[in-house]
């Protein structure tokens, strides 16, 4: 059976970075020692997405694409802060709206 899994791998939790208490390590190495295929990209690079799920299509075995992110990317406030790494509130996604909304324009 071909399967794909994509992985945000963000490096933080609700309690901190992933990497201390709880350390993943090298997740692409771990993936592979199970026999899967795996393609680490950008996860905020769209293109290289999709090349991976493209790539991922040619192999028998699943494929892991552990796609590298920053949590809240592009919200200053937001930054790879943990403490944002919960759902929002109404009001906190507005403001957060509000700030992407101006840094763009």
């Amino acid at each position: 059976l071909r399967s794909t899994v994509a992985v945000d791998r963000n490096n933080i939790h609700g309690d901190g970075n992933t990497e201390q208490g709880n350390a993943l390590g090298d997740l692409g190495a771990k993936y592979h020692a199970f026999g899967w295929h795996t393609i680490e990209v950008d996860g905020h690079n769209i293109q290289q997405l999709l090349d991976a799920i493209t790539q991922s299509k040619r192999h028998t075995s699943p494929t892991a694409i552990i796609a590298h992110t920053t949590s809240g990317k592009g919200v200053k406030f937001i930054h790879h802060d943990h403490h944002w790494h919960k759902p929002f509130t109404a009001t906190q996604a507005a403001l957060a709206d509000a700030h992407l909304r101006h840094e763009t324009a």
